[in-house]
């Protein structure tokens, strides 16, 4: 799952660095989700990077905190994967969120 999620944010955040306006489409823009209601972008904001090393040093991170954290989550409820993906969408969501109403 974890690789997954890298994956999928390199080659989304790849796309981005060939097609600047794809970014634009996808990224946290507090403005725009609460005027124009465009919601999703509380979730496709987290596939997309400024830049190669924005890029690298987030999923570096990422993965070794997700590696350590899927260990502890093993025995919980709904297993490690799904506990992994709540944390992750969860986690973004509601910090794009806090991030919104700060700069509405």
């Amino acid at each position: 799952m974890i690789l997954l999620i890298v994956a999928l944010t390199a080659i989304i955040s790849y796309h981005g660095f060939l097609h600047s306006n794809f970014v634009y489409q996808l990224a946290l823009w507090p403005y725009r989700i609460v005027r124009n209601n465009e919601w999703y972008r509380l979730v496709t904001h987290m596939f997309v990077h400024g830049g190669w090393t924005h890029l690298i040093v987030n999923m570096l991170v990422f993965y070794s905190f997700a590696e350590a954290l899927q260990g502890i989550l093993t025995d919980m409820p709904g297993g490690r994967y799904s506990q992994t993906l709540i944390l992750y969408f969860g986690g973004g969501i509601i910090s794009s969120l806090v991030s919104t109403e700060r700069k509405k």
